[in-house]
């Protein structure tokens, strides 16, 4: 593995100030590098440059530069008019950020807004209360339009749709079994409080004449939904949640290690 210090000696070669930092993503403390620039009063980091050259990191940080402004002006994005159209609300396991949030279930509500998006991707932050202060607006009103703009955002694709896309046999099926359900939002990215918008989740039940279903929290980016209302196989759910946490999903992008259940008449959630 290539020497840090070697990775750092590169860099100043290439005109950037390499620093290590520790930060919290989702309840996780995460270990990055900030590479500085003179002349740019924003900097990107990296949290994955273990394996990498030293080479194919130069190339990363040139190419993250390209698409950075020189001058980042954070007070134009810190308006009223900004945050409705840009602000959504977001879901994470509970931890000790000093972010403007509040309990849903026993998970984190939290709110992000977006600063930055064009075809080479999307440059956000999670609201502090600092942030709401120069905005104007108060935690009430702030979860308002962010649950507004994420409940509106929410999108659903039944795994039959996205199987019969790959081009798979899905005529060999039982369509009268329980069905599974995508929930997430338009761009796939901190998509699990789609879970928010329990009409969407009641409207799906009622789809697949189910009295209730299990929604499956796979990661911070999406849900599952199984349309099956047989409360007693929550047990069995909870197993497929811990199972995926433990072989697929890292731990900056768990949300949660069990199932829970939506009951459509009451729209209540039993966790």
């Amino acid at each position: 593995m290539t020497n840090i210090n070697e990775i750092m000696e590169a860099m100043a070669k290439e005109g950037y100030t390499m620093e290590a930092i520790e930060v919290i993503k989702n309840g996780t403390e995460l270990k990055g590098y900030t590479f500085k620039k003179e002349g740019y009063n924003i900097a990107p980091t990296l949290y994955d440059i273990e394996g990498k050259s030293i080479q194919e990191l130069i190339d990363q940080v040139n190419n993250l530069y390209k698409t950075l402004p020189h001058n980042f002006n954070a007070k134009k994005y810190l308006s009223i008019e900004h945050f409705k159209q840009n602000a959504t609300a977001c879901l994470q396991k509970p931890g000790h950020e000093d972010i403007v949030k509040k309990d849903f279930l026993d998970m984190e509500e939290y709110i992000r807004l977006v600063v930055e998006s064009d075809r080479e991707g999307m440059g956000s932050i999670k609201i502090k209360a600092e942030h709401l202060e120069v905005i104007g607006l108060s935690i009430e009103e702030a979860f308002k339009y962010a649950e507004e703009n994420a409940k509106a955002d929410a999108e659903s694709e039944g795994i039959l749709e996205v199987m019969a896309k790959l081009g798979m046999d899905i005529d060999t099926l039982p369509l009268d079994a329980p069905q599974m359900i995508i929930l997430s939002n338009k761009n796939r990215v901190n998509g699990a409080s789609a879970i928010l918008n329990t009409d969407k989740i009641k409207a799906i039940c009622k789809q697949y004449h189910a009295k209730g279903c299990y929604i499956l929290p796979s990661s911070i980016h999406e849900c599952i939904i199984h349309t099956d209302a047989d409360i007693d196989n929550k047990t069995i759910y909870d197993e497929m949640v811990n199972n995926v946490n433990t072989t697929v999903v890292t731990d900056a992008e768990i949300l949660s290690n069990h199932s829970y259940y939506f009951d459509a008449d009451t729209m209540k959630f039993i966790y």
